[in-house]
C-alpha cells in the first residue's frame, strides 16, 4: 500500500486523499466531507490520478474519523443498553406474573380454574396434553329453577319434595351436598336435613360432575314431618 490512497465518494463523485493509517481505524469506512455520506474508501479507490489534480484534492483527516467512530460507538452502546434494559424489564414482568400465577394456583386454584377468560385456554391445553383439569366447585352457582311439594291428604304424615336445580357456572362442578330447611307458616325454622349426592340421586351417574348449564331433578320423600309445616315451607341450600 502506497503512502497515500485516492478514493472517490460514490454519492457525490468527490475525490479525496486518504492516509493508510486512517483506514485502519474504521476498516476502510470514511465519511465524505462534501455530502457527509459514509462509504468504504478501499472499495472506491482510484487507481490513477493526474499529477496536476493531486494538489487540489481534499484529505479526509484522522480527527474526523475518530470523532465519527466515537459517536457511532456511543450510539451503539446506548442502543444496546436500552435494548438490554427493555429485555430484562420484559423478562422480569413475565417472572413476576409467573410467580403470582403459581402463588394463586397453589393457594387459591379456584380463582384460575373458575375464571371464564382463562379456563377455555386451560381446557384446550389439557386436550393437547391429554390431561384433566382439577375439579373446582362454587356451590353458590347452583340454583333451584323449579320446586314444589306434595303433602297428600290432611291426615298424612308424608311429604314429597320435588325440585330441579341447575349449574349456572361456566365450568362443570361436582354434585353438591344438599341442605333442606323446613319452615312453618311464620317462616320459622323447624327442621334441617342434609343429603349427599348418593342419597338424593336415584341413578347416580358415573361422572360425578354436573356439566355447565346442566340440570338435575331431585325427589325426596319425608315421613313423620311436623304438621305445622307450611305447604311451601322449605328452602334448598347447596353445600
Amino acid at each position: 500500500m502506497s503512502e497515500e490512497i485516492y478514493t472517490r465518494c460514490p454519492h457525490c463523485e468527490t475525490a479525496f486523499r486518504v492516509q493508510p493509517s486512517h483506514l485502519i481505524i474504521a476498516k476502510g469506512d470514511v465519511r465524505c466531507g462534501q455530502c457527509h455520506e459514509v462509504f468504504n474508501a478501499l472499495h472506491f479507490q482510484i487507481e490513477e490520478v493526474l499529477e496536476e489534480e493531486k494538489n487540489s484534492l481534499d484529505e479526509i483527516g484522522e480527527d474526523a474519523l475518530l470523532k465519527e467512530l466515537e459517536a457511532q460507538e456511543q450510539a451503539r452502546l446506548k442502543n444496546k443498553q436500552i435494548r438490554s434494559h427493555l429485555m430484562w424489564g420484559v423478562v422480569s414482568l413475565f417472572l413476576m406474573a409467573g410467580l403470582a400465577g403459581q402463588f394463586v394456583w397453589f393457594t387459591q386454584p379456584e380463582i384460575i380454574l373458575q375464571n371464564p377468560d382463562i379456563r377455555p385456554y386451560l381446557e384446550t391445553t389439557c386436550e393437547h396434553l391429554q390431561c384433566d383439569l382439577p375439579t373446582t366447585r362454587n356451590p353458590q352457582l347452583f340454583q333451584v329453577v323449579k320446586k314444589y311439594m306434595d303433602r297428600g291428604d290432611k291426615e298424612s304424615d308424608t311429604v314429597k319434595l320435588m325440585f330441579i336445580f341447575e349449574n349456572k357456572a361456566e365450568f362443570p362442578q361436582p354434585y353438591p351436598n344438599l341442605e333442606i330447611r323446613f319452615e312453618n307458616e311464620n317462616r320459622q325454622l323447624i327442621g334441617i336435613r342434609r343429603f349427599t349426592p348418593k342419597e338424593y340421586l336415584s341413578n347416580l351417574p358415573e361422572q360425578m360432575d354436573l356439566s355447565a348449564g346442566s340440570a338435575a331433578q331431585v325427589e325426596l320423600l319425608f315421613q313423620n314431618v311436623l304438621k305445622e309445616m307450611h305447604t311451601y315451607g322449605y328452602e334448598v341450600r347447596f353445600l
